[in-house]
Formats: C-alpha cells, structure tokens, sequence
C-alpha cells in the first residue's frame, strides 16, 4: 500500500522507510541466516556501505556547504529558483491569475509572497471536481500544450530562464505578448504589457 505514494513522490521515501521497519523487523525475526556460510558477503555487503558513505562525505555535502546551508543556497542549488526573485515579488506585488514553476512554488509561498501561486509542491496530487492544477501545469509546462495556456489568460508567468515555455514567450508570440518584469540567471518573469 506504501509502495506506490513512496514511488510516485520521492520526498515521502524517508516516512515510508521508517513506517515499514516494524513489517521489516517481523520478517527478519523469521528468516534464519547461518552466518558461516556468508561470511564474504557481509565483508562485501560493509565495504559497499562504507564506500558509498564515503563518496557523499568528500565529493557531495562539501559542495552544498552543509554546515553553512542557507535558504538561498536551498533555492540555488535544490530547486534552481531565484532569491532575488523572491525579494522583487515581495516589493512588487503582481496581480491577476499567474503561472509558475511547480518546484518554485513551495520556496515563494515560504518567503511569504503575495501572490496567490498556480501550482506548487503540495499540490501534485491534489484536485477537486476532477480539475487538478499539476495535471494542467504538466500538459502546458511539460507537454507545450500553448492551447491550454492561452485559455488560462495568465497575467504573469514566472519560470526557469531557460525553460521551453520562457523561451517561446521571449521570441515568439504563440503564447500572447509579453514583457520582462525581472531577470536574473536562473528566473525570469513575464508580465501581460
């Protein structure tokens, strides 16, 4: 029952985990393992964990900064978000129905944005009436469903620099027209002029 939830989205893994230890500690009690015969499989099975504890040590935390990890490195670095934008988002609030970045969303709401977000990482399973917002922002973001995008008559669109939809808003006008309201490396937002 908790295979696919843990499968379909990583961040539950860790809950799921431990939830099942106590199913996972009953079957264990039940299985009878003569040691002797397996004896270069455990020297076996602590060398790979040893190795692989290893290589997160020296060549992955050292590069998140994990002892002085920041919220912004949080945004840089897990999500490719901007916090800048944060900052602008704050200071100028937008208005009307807006379109953005399904990883972004959860980190905006946090900074206490104002505006009310399309989609974001509480909402990939929610849905009500048979409308669910992440199927539609999967179709529009994922799939260049313009059709759908157009029917939305967003006012703003806020997303990855160099996401499909960011470019084909720049320098095409299948999506309606638009202006740049703020730019950084790693977002851009787009106003209805």
């Amino acid at each position: 029952m908790l295979l696919y939830p843990t499968v379909s989205a990583r961040r539950y893994l860790p809950i799921f985990a431990v939830i099942t230890l106590p199913v996972l500690g009953t079957w264990l009690e039940a299985v009878e393992v003569k040691a002797e015969k397996y004896r270069s499989a455990r020297h076996l099975t602590i060398l790979i964990i040893t190795a692989g504890i290893m290589f997160n040590l020296f060549t992955r935390y050292p590069s998140y900064r994990l002892y002085s990890y920041s919220e912004a490195d949080y945004c840089l670095h897990a999500h490719g978000c901007s916090p800048a934008m944060a900052d602008y988002l704050t200071e100028h609030p937008l208005e009307g129905r807006g379109f953005n970045f399904y990883d972004w969303g959860g980190y905006y709401i946090g900074k206490g944005i104002p505006q009310k977000l399309f989609v974001d990482g509480r909402m990939h399973l929610w849905s009500q009436n048979g409308y669910a917002p992440f199927v539609d922002f999967t179709a529009m973001y994922y799939f260049h469903d313009d059709e759908l995008f157009n029917a939305y008559e967003f006012g703003w669109v806020l997303v990855p620099l160099e996401s499909d939809i960011g470019q084909k808003i720049l320098y095409s006008d299948v999506l309606g027209n638009w202006r740049v309201a703020f730019r950084d490396g790693h977002a851009i937002l787009f106003t209805r002029p």
